[in-house]
């Protein structure tokens, strides 16, 4: 099952980079998250495109800390928007 070969515990990492999924393990798990896009389009009636998914999993501690894909769109400080002038010049 997917899972089984995909998961990764963050506090003790198996691999030392993300795996990369066999043909038939994308293809379904393709399809289970485009039938999850689908319901939600059906719901919202929205049109959407599946983007990005990923084999997660949190349990009642959660994950440690740690960040993926990671993207500021603003910093702020002091209740102000930090220009891109000031950005760059720090």
């Amino acid at each position: 099952d997917i899972w089984s070969r995909y998961h990764d515990d963050l506090s003790c990492p198996q691999y030392d980079e993300k795996p990369t999924f066999l043909p038939e393990d994308f293809d379904v798990f393709y399809a289970i998250a485009q039938k999850v896009v689908d319901a939600m389009v059906d719901e919202y009636q929205v049109p959407m495109v599946l983007d990005q998914a990923t084999v997660s999993n949190t349990n009642h501690h959660g994950h440690p800390p740690h960040a993926d894909n990671l993207r500021f769109d603003s910093v702020w400080r002091n209740g102000k928007r930090v220009t891109v002038d000031e950005l760059a010049a720090v």
